[in-house]
């Protein structure tokens, strides 16, 4: 029986194989997205998704996703993001909010479905290879970070992840706060990801200026 509920208007897509795929009963497994973050550049690899059996030990899944993402499984630290993922500047921190940190699977002696934070379909899982060493980040970057953490009180926020994610600078970082009672977000010079799409339009309005000049 499908646990998931199917509603008007929902798009569906169809995937040809080149050969027969079983997969594990929906009552067993999970399907997240994994992404690692590389600790020297901070940025983010491409998202993904990853069938996890529920039955299974958390040491053992650990390393697993360890050598999917070209990491080494005894120094691999995971974090499970849940509904909210956390900023890409905090990640450096053990705790990167106060409800999830950084764990080390090779610790672990649960097996997934015993673990505090259970694991559902969609959830984000972050790993890191802490043999790898972290950049230090430039004044410019620690100003940006403690105006943000000034400004919105260093909780958690919502970003989506793109491949190849940084930190990039802009002007404004709203406050991720959907509450109606929220007070109005003030701008702050912060840290936000660049996207793909931001790069495109970047390059599309450069090209634009320079046929503008050459028109002139």
């Amino acid at each position: 029986r499908n646990m998931m509920t199917v509603f008007d208007g929902r798009e569906f897509g169809a995937q040809l194989l080149a050969e027969p795929e079983d997969l594990a009963d929906s009552n067993l497994a999970v399907v997240v997205r994994v992404q690692r973050w590389h600790r020297s550049t901070w940025t983010l690899s491409k998202r993904l998704d990853v069938v996890v059996r529920l039955d299974e030990r958390m040491r053992v899944v650990g390393a697993g996703l360890a050598r999917l993402m070209g990491a080494d499984p005894l120094h691999t630290m995971l974090l499970i993001t849940g509904s909210h993922e956390p900023l890409l500047g905090d990640l450096w921190r053990a705790a990167p909010s106060s409800l999830r940190s950084w764990f080390d699977p090779t610790a672990e002696k649960r097996k997934v479905r015993e673990m505090m934070l259970h694991l559902t379909d969609g959830d984000v899982v972050l790993l890191q290879d802490t043999s790898e060493p972290l950049k230090e980040l430039s004044d410019e970057d620690r100003s940006g970070l403690a105006a943000l953490l000034e400004g919105t009180g260093g909780g958690w926020r919502a970003p989506s992840y793109p491949y190849g994610g940084s930190l990039a600078h802009t002007g404004a970082y709203s406050s991720a706060s959907s509450s109606a009672n929220a007070r109005p977000a003030r701008r702050e010079r912060g840290i936000r990801i660049k996207t793909r799409k931001d790069r495109l339009r970047e390059q599309e309005e450069k090209e634009a200026a320079e046929a503008a000049a050459a028109a002139a």
